[in-house]
């Protein structure tokens, strides 16, 4: 009888390390730093997507595109630390800036551009998982954001441009898999400038935008 319990303890002991490395995340696989090469899609928001005829401030801006670099530093238990930078273009907008070209005449034609420039420092959390698993990713930041604008006034073949610095905001939701990532973004951001616009138009600007974007991580020497 001793002895059986003996046998019966030992193959317990042996079990535990099988049983705790099935219940315990295993990170084995997070690298500790990694590059990311981002890409993706831009939907304008706030006076960006408003438009130009009834609103003072509004761009009329377009679906564009993002791209952008980021390196991200993983901790043990999943949090993530990523400085970034990006930059987003957003799609033209083209109109005249009198109602005769509206109604057949010849009014002035313009075309407005909208980009953003932004420096970031995102904060986030991945799931524990294998490699080959879709993993949850969580994440919100700040940045350092240049808004550029551009006007061009086509038959005058002059072009106006400006740009002012604000403070942003951001929060993701996304999946990991290997060496893929995809998320959603959005993305605050409200300034005033007295800059924007040749009517010098003092006001406060929201150019709120969504992000789809897909990250490859690049491979590690």
């Amino acid at each position: 009888m001793p002895r059986i319990l003996f046998l019966t303890l030992f193959a317990a002991l042996l079990a535990t390390p099988a049983v705790a490395a099935e219940t315990e995340p295993d990170r084995s696989a997070d690298p500790g730093f990694e590059v990311l090469m981002d890409a993706g899609l831009v939907v304008p928001l706030g006076n960006l997507g408003a438009g130009v005829a009834h609103t003072a401030t509004g761009l009329g801006a377009e679906q564009g595109y993002r791209a952008g670099l980021r390196c991200r530093y993983t901790t043990p238990v999943g949090v993530t630390l990523s400085p970034s930078f990006s930059f987003s273009e957003f799609g033209d907008h083209d109109g005249f800036n009198d109602l005769s070209g509206k109604t057949g005449g010849y009014g002035q034609k313009f075309k407005l551009q909208a980009t953003v420039l932004r420096y970031g420092l995102d904060v986030g959390y991945l799931a524990p998982g294998e490699p080959g698993d879709w993993r949850a990713l969580v994440a919100a930041g700040v940045g350092v954001l240049q808004n550029n604008y551009k006007e061009d006034l086509v038959d005058d073949e002059f072009t106006y441009d400006a740009s002012t610095y604000s403070l942003g905001w951001m929060l993701s939701v996304g999946a990991r898999r290997g060496p893929l990532e995809l998320a959603m973004e959005y993305h605050l951001s409200s300034f005033e400038t007295d800059q924007f616009f040749l009517e010098t138009i003092d006001g406060e600007y929201t150019w709120n935008h969504l992000v789809l974007r897909a990250g490859w991580m690049l491979p590690r020497f």
